[in-house]
């Protein structure tokens, strides 16, 4: 499916917005959620003064697309996505919706698959545990859910009309950690 939110963007110099991503793994993420192929994208670093900044290129649903990313160098993730504060280029909504879809791509267990297919399911399952705890750190220190406001894009609003409940630190933490006693099956 494709999920969109409202972006944080910075002007660039050649006038086209740029995202500001935490680590390359969320810019890949924010492309994959937007429907740009894989196997089409290119990449290149681009100097704007004293910074560089990464140029992606990816056919989207038939349409060629540029995307432009503010990437911290070194990065500072200390998760798969990013490091304590939450993305400014996704939602919680957005994350929560990706986390269960990449989860319902994978066989209730690893009966009968070959090593590849488990060492897949292991990873896509992991994935859907970290975009669960992303969604967490949209949570305020001493909050027990993530605030309304937080919720910037239709999209994300969509996700938290249908089930609020989701959006508590309790569930977040329960939804990854059942993601992540999955993966251990696999």
């Amino acid at each position: 499916p494709l999920l969109y939110s409202v972006e944080s963007r910075t002007p660039s110099p050649k006038g086209s917005p740029m995202l500001v991503a935490r680590s390359v793994a969320e810019a890949h993420l924010y492309l994959d959620l937007r429907g740009a192929d894989r196997a089409g994208r290119t990449v290149r670093l681009e100097a704007r003064g004293n910074d560089l900044v990464s140029v992606y290129e990816a056919d989207c649903g038939g349409v060629r697309k540029r995307f432009e990313f503010s990437i911290p160098v070194p990065e500072t993730a200390d998760g798969t996505y990013g490091a304590a504060e939450p993305s400014t280029i996704l939602g919680p909504g957005e994350l929560l919706s990706w986390s269960d879809h990449v989860a319902r791509t994978v066989p209730p267990d690893a009966r009968g698959l070959s090593a590849a297919d488990r060492a897949e399911s292991r990873k896509r399952l992991l994935v859907a545990a970290d975009c669960a705890k992303e969604a967490a750190k949209f949570i305020p220190t001493g909050a027990e859910a993530v605030p309304v406001d937080a919720f910037r894009s239709e999209h994300d609003r969509a996700v938290l009309a249908a089930e609020p409940g989701r959006f508590t630190r309790a569930r977040l933490v329960a939804i990854a950690a059942s993601y992540m006693r999955m993966a251990d099956g696999f």
